[in-house]
């Protein structure tokens, strides 16, 4: 009796229920943030001191209640291994009621199972912990190599200082791999920027294969392998790539000489959360802006598997929806964010200047979730990383996302001439291209005041983007780097190879 009382007492129920979060949380920190998965711990925990609250009051006995309670989170958080709708309810029911009168009928009260699975329960948490910790310090560590890394432009602000777009509408080819592989023909589209006065580069190629690789050399107007030699193989990791995005050579040029900043985006890593103006496009930040609760990325990958994703169709199917997006749509959180980000784009356009904005829309990118038109997929295709699509389906999914966002780009570039006091930079880009007979080839369209556009060569790379910005539009003397372009994996991120441009009509 003189053991502590505090060890016995059964705390490990909320501590189980939180497990499966806190693990999805761990291990896909690098890609969403501490933020979005505060929510699902809170009801998590919640979850299991409700359900020991429960037993308690209905059994009187504590460590039959910490037991019962936990049989109670196995079940509420394995359902979806079983069942992937509402048939199994009724089935789950039972088996959860059967066990519960069985361990009220024989298991007996006693203190120690209660410590050793107060242990147990603390010991799960060690590694989602330490991968969370390790995270924030590698963070912390990247940024500081970041500010070193950085350079800011010596630029001359205009009589009337225009206001720069940066638009990147993520994996969008060029016109000809579109034409190739796709059989899509968006010379409308090309030919209504250039009516706008856009110039639209007919063989520009992205340096990297992926987001994070060609969005730190772009905004920074240097090769990765300048910016970080340190980043060669083995090393994987991403930060340093994400710092160099969020503090950027572009972006500090710009502001040294009196530019507010805007911040829009679709994947969070890349956001610019110190901006004038950080406009956060989560999906609790969304649902705070429309008033209706929704569910985020993070917090459908954590409810699939467990009991709550049929209980929240039973309750979506009875609900209506003012949004495009229905509340239990496969992809809600990513649609509404793509539509949210257009809006708030938009919105920025009024404001006066002179001002950066950093739009990053995630179309033609997948989920797929559009159709040419702009209405919904009905029943919208794996994401393809995860589960392969087959080729023509990709063929099919690809093209019509990539109508449906130049549909959706065209009127807010027209309304951001139409808007501007003096004519405005904008540059749309994709970031990379994507599966095709040029996997580097990209969408590349350049408005400058004066027509000084038209002195963008064609194959320009996005190294080269900002470089021809500076010096055309303010006065700098930044020289021109070659235009190379590397391909390489997620799993052996800085192992490049080059990649030489493969259409006839752009080879040199």
């Amino acid at each position: 009796m003189k053991r502590s009382k505090i060890g016995e007492f059964p705390f490990y129920p909320p501590l189980f229920a939180i497990f499966p979060v806190f693990t999805a949380l761990g291990v896909n920190i690098r890609e969403v943030y501490i933020k979005a998965g505060l929510r699902s711990l809170l009801v998590a925990f919640g979850i299991g001191i409700l359900f020991f609250l429960f037993f308690w009051l209905t059994t009187r006995k504590t460590s039959l209640a910490g037991l019962l309670s936990l049989w109670s989170v196995i079940l509420f958080f394995s359902y979806g291994y079983i069942f992937t709708d509402n048939s199994g309810l009724i089935v789950w029911g039972l088996i959860w009621l059967i066990v519960c009168v069985l361990m009220t009928k024989f298991i007996k009260e006693g203190g120690r199972i209660a410590l050793v699975l107060n242990i147990v329960a603390l010991f799960l948490l060690i590694t989602p912990a330490y991968q969370i910790i390790s995270f924030i310090i590698t963070q912390q560590r990247a940024n500081s190599e970041a500010q070193q890394v950085l350079s800011t432009q010596t630029l001359a602000l205009p009589d009337s200082p225009p206001d720069v777009y940066l638009i990147v509408l993520d994996s969008h080819l060029r016109s000809d791999v579109l034409l190739e592989t796709f059989d899509l023909d968006n010379s409308a589209f090309i030919a209504e920027l250039e009516s706008m006065g856009f110039n639209v580069l007919d063989c520009a190629m992205s340096n990297y294969a992926y987001t994070p690789l060609s969005m730190s050399s772009m905004l920074n107007m240097d090769y990765v392998s300048t910016l970080a030699p340190e980043l060669q193989p083995p090393k994987t990791d991403r930060t340093l790539l994400f710092e160099l995005i969020k503090h950027n050579s572009l972006r500090r040029s710009l502001e040294e000489i009196g530019y507010s900043t805007y911040s829009i985006v679709s994947y969070q890593p890349l956001a610019w959360e110190n901006a004038n103006h950080y406009i956060a496009t989560d999906a609790d930040s969304i649902s705070s802006s429309s008033k209706t609760v929704i569910v985020n990325s993070f917090e459908s990958l954590v409810i699939k598997p467990t009991l709550a994703k049929p209980l929240l169709k039973l309750i979506a199917s009875h609900l209506q929806s003012d949004s495009l997006v229905p509340l239990d749509y496969l992809y809600a959180d990513d649609a509404r964010q793509q539509l949210f980000i257009q809006d708030k784009l938009t919105e920025t356009i009024p404001d006066r200047g002179p001002k950066l904005v950093f739009a990053h829309i995630n179309l033609p990118h997948p989920p797929y979730v559009f159709n040419a038109d702009g209405s919904l997929i009905e029943d919208p295709p794996p994401l393809p990383w995860v589960t392969p699509i087959p080729w023509d389906d990709y063929l099919n999914y690809y093209s019509n996302h990539v109508q449906y966002v130049d549909s959706a780009i065209l009127p807010i570039v027209k309304n951001i001439l139409n808007s501007s006091d003096s004519p405005p930079v904008i540059v749309i880009i994709g970031d990379h291209g994507a599966d095709s007979a040029n996997r580097l080839g990209i969408l590349s369209a350049y408005y400058l005041p004066e027509d000084l556009a038209a002195d963008i060569p064609e194959d320009t790379s996005l190294v080269n983007s900002f470089r021809y910005v500076f010096n055309l539009v303010f006065r700098a003397d930044l020289p021109i780097l070659e235009n190379i372009s590397y391909l390489s994996n997620q799993t052996e991120t800085y192992e490049f190879t080059e990649y030489p441009e493969t259409m006839p009509n752009c080879m040199p």
